[in-house]
């Protein structure tokens, strides 16, 4: 089932985060690097302030019980300058700002439903495009998001915790309808 996040949702996400956020890093990314990340990004308080803001749309997959992937859409426009030069129209690109699934779960299509419902929303709230950042390393992430129309517009540097990462910048366009 996909669905809106609700409030009791955010513990179940930043469990959900500290199991899928270490696959998406380089072999090299300390533990403790991806701890203060977690800590400091992805605390349910992190998650609380996401599900209650007007600018966001939490998007989670359930099997009705477990909480299986969760996407998180910022309908504001970037304060990052090295991302903002890269994206074609800064001002109508909706940022995918968290996109994870289960590890238990992966392969088994929830992350094509969180994909298509987070097209549908942006498309139903007529912005023209989506991005998103990452990790240059992460090849099973940038293959599903090359499959899905993310093309790569320019890089940016990713903090995690004491280290600087290299990031893609992917964009996906879509036609506006009146």
């Amino acid at each position: 089932m996909i669905r809106h996040a609700e409030m009791p949702d955010a513990i179940a996400m930043q469990h959900l985060i500290t199991e899928a956020f270490p696959l998406a890093c380089p072999p090299d990314t300390t533990a403790e690097d991806i701890k203060v990340h977690l800590s400091h990004k992805c605390s349910a308080e992190n998650f609380k302030s996401y599900i209650a803001n007007d600018e966001t749309a939490v998007i989670v997959a359930s099997d009705g019980s477990k909480l299986l992937g969760f996407a998180i859409l910022i309908f504001a426009h970037t304060d990052n300058d090295q991302i903002a030069g890269a994206l074609s129209s800064a001002a109508s690109t909706v940022e995918l700002s968290k996109f994870y699934v289960s590890p238990d779960h992966h392969g088994q299509g929830i992350a094509q439903k969180l994909m298509q419902r987070c097209f549908e929303l942006v498309h139903e709230l007529g912005w023209s495009a989506i991005w998103l950042n990452v990790n240059q390393e992460n090849q099973r992430a940038n293959r599903f998001y090359e499959k899905w129309g993310f093309t790569i517009v320019g890089e940016c540097d990713f903090v995690l915790g004491s280290s600087v990462q290299k990031d893609f910048i992917r964009e996906r366009f879509f036609t506006v309808t009146s």
